[in-house]
C-alpha cells in the first residue's frame, strides 16, 4: 500500500500531514471492518 499517492519527500508539509492523517483514518476503518467481520483476529 506504500505506492498509494505521492512519495512523502516531494510533498509539502500540509499535504504530508493530510496524507498521513488520511492513511491513519484508512487503517482505522480497515481495522474496524476486520474486527467486525472476523472477531478472532483482534491481535493480527
Amino acid at each position: 500500500m506504500e505506492s498509494l499517492g505521492l512519495p512523502p519527500a516531494r510533498v509539502p508539509a500540509p499535504m504530508r500531514h493530510f496524507y498521513r492523517s488520511a492513511r491513519k483514518l484508512l487503517r482505522a476503518i480497515i481495522a474496524r471492518i476486520d474486527l467486525s467481520q472476523f472477531p478472532g483476529s483482534c491481535c493480527g
